[in-house]
């Protein structure tokens, strides 16, 4: 009998999607932008000074970007099913997240990263309209509110 899915989470692949490939050729689900260093061992508030100093970024604004990295790095488990928007194909990129946080310099575009191991496209034809919202908010990184219809879609039963 599968496991069941522990939760489900949204990674967006860049504006536009324009990281799809990316995420998929080095098997990686990731967050861009700054600060440049590993942030495993900061608070949220010491991630939004390092926003602040290489941003030049309002403190609300970089305070909401730091939550959103913070919960990144600490809240997925290896396991959790993450979900990948694409633009061209209008598909998502379905995987399971196989490791922890790692700062990834070499992937300069979204270092903040996370091994994923990338099982398959579903179609946005075969994701119940209803969905489809939950899975397209602009958030670069979310946990969506409607597990249990998702876990459905992805255990294969179409609601």
């Amino acid at each position: 009998m599968p496991q069941p899915i522990a939760n489900i989470w949204v990674v967006r692949a860049g504006l536009g999607a324009h990281l799809t490939e990316l995420f998929e050729q080095a098997a990686v689900a990731g967050l861009g932008g700054p600060p440049a260093r590993d942030v495993g061992d900061l608070e949220t508030s010491e991630i939004a000074g390092l926003i602040c100093a290489e941003a030049a970024m309002p403190r609300p604004r970089a305070l909401s970007l730091a939550g959103m990295l913070r919960r990144f790095v600490h809240e997925p488990q290896v396991g959790d099913l993450v979900v990948t928007p694409t633009a061209s194909t209008a598909a998502v990129l379905v995987g399971e997240f196989v490791s922890g946080y790692r700062y990834r310099p070499e992937i300069k575009e979204a270092p903040h990263a996370r091994a994923v191991v990338w099982t398959h496209r579903l179609g946005r034809d075969a994701i119940a309209p209803s969905l489809i919202p939950m899975i397209g908010a602009p958030m670069s990184f979310f946990k969506p509110g409607a597990q249990e219809p998702l876990r459905a879609l992805f255990d294969g039963r179409r609601i």
